[in-house]
């Protein structure tokens, strides 16, 4: 990983500052669109950059993925939480979006290594204000 330099990081705290605005007033579409702009200034490979142990590729690649959840776009969020795994495959709630939008898409068998995956990293915190049919569809899968 490659730390951003002093001017990205501080391009990097004002997208995350606007796009968070904006998610907090369902603004989804500017907030997909700041976060766009942030992603397209980095450099390839996108999933190189960090910024205080932060995937910077994942963060933004997640953040374009939830706001197209939010506007119940579920192909386009799916895309980009794929690409956030990409960078940043560890991470539950990423994990457990993927899960989700596969198994509300009724792609059961594409959903369950997903929502494994989110309940193992993060012993099951990332379930708990989750609608519990994801719970009980994993837990039927033991």
């Amino acid at each position: 990983m490659v730390e951003l330099n002093e001017d990205m990081r501080k391009a990097f705290d004002e997208c995350e500052e606007k796009g968070r605005i904006a998610y907090n007033t369902e603004d989804y579409t500017t907030m997909i669109t700041i976060y766009q702009e942030m992603l397209d200034l980095l450099q390839e490979p996108k999933c190189q950059w960090a910024w205080s142990g932060l995937n910077v590729a994942g963060v933004l690649y997640g953040g374009i993925g939830g706001g197209y959840l939010r506007k119940k776009n579920y192909q386009k969020s799916l895309s980009y939480f794929l690409q956030a795994l990409e960078c940043w495959s560890d991470n539950s709630l990423y994990n457990f979006r993927v899960g989700e939008i596969y198994f509300d898409m009724g792609k059961e068998k594409e959903a369950s290594p997903y929502l494994r995956k989110a309940w193992d990293i993060s012993e099951g915190r990332t379930f708990s204000d989750k609608d519990p049919k994801y719970l009980f569809f994993l837990k039927s899968k033991e």
